[in-house]
């Protein structure tokens, strides 16, 4: 009877095409899992990167307020030795925009010196997320591997087992079998179930499914044109 024959034949190729397909997407998994770990490297390159120029922001700050203040003591101390009153309102204007100066540096110091404490906290969070990445992506890739292995023996086994069931093929339908798959691979049969084509749902004709009960015929759906068996 052809009908186990189609069944079996049609289950070795859907095993065949979903194991080379998942072979074949192994690799751009594995890049997908590799992209997501080197973006949270990145982040933590990142936070750590802004960190240090956060750091350095507080180092100039203090300069400059080292600076500033140099310069309002030298403005204080020329301001004692002036008597003329234009040379005394410049020299209180330059001492009074110096002191703006120290304001707002050190406003921007102390807003510096808080990024830094809240960047350098944040930092712990980014390196635990790498370093679970970094697990997580270890565990995947090596399960990866040994699911490539298993799916290769697989489907050596299952080629191998497809061979000997296509040898039974009467003569009279190879050639007809051939370029159905060579058509539609895999999806060149078509199981019928309640007197339905389950691949394309329309109905088979009383005598087509006393026919394909016998087992006897290669029979085709009249509207898909798929190899049809009973279910």
């Amino acid at each position: 009877m052809l009908n186990p024959l189609l069944k079996e034949l049609h289950r070795l190729r859907k095993l065949i095409r979903d194991a080379q397909a998942e072979i074949d997407r192994g690799p751009r998994v594995l890049k997908a899992h590799q992209t997501k770990l080197a973006a949270q490297e990145k982040a933590l390159a990142d936070a750590r990167d802004a960190l240090k120029h956060r750091k350095a922001d507080v180092l100039t700050g203090e300069s400059q307020i080292k600076s500033l203040t140099q310069s309002l003591a030298k403005h204080e101390k020329q301001l004692d030795t002036l008597t003329d009153p234009r040379q005394i309102e410049a020299k209180e204007h330059d001492i009074a925009h110096t002191k703006e100066s120290i304001a707002k540096q050190e406003d921007d110091l102390l807003n510096a010196m808080s990024d830094v404490d809240e960047r350098t906290a944040r930092v712990p969070e980014f390196e635990a997320a790498v370093a679970k990445a970094k697990a997580d992506f270890a565990v995947y890739e090596k399960e990866a591997a040994e699911r490539i292995v298993r799916l290769k023996d697989e489907l050596k086994s299952a080629t191998a087992a497809l061979a000997a069931e296509e040898a039974k093929i009467p003569p009279a339908i190879r050639g007809q079998y051939d370029r159905l798959v060579k058509a539609h691979g895999a999806d060149a049969f078509a199981a019928v179930e309640n007197q339905n084509c389950t691949h394309c749902r329309v109905g088979i004709t009383q005598q087509g499914l006393a026919d394909l009960k016998a087992g006897n015929e290669f029979i085709c759906c009249r509207n898909c044109g798929r190899a049809q068996y009973m279910a």
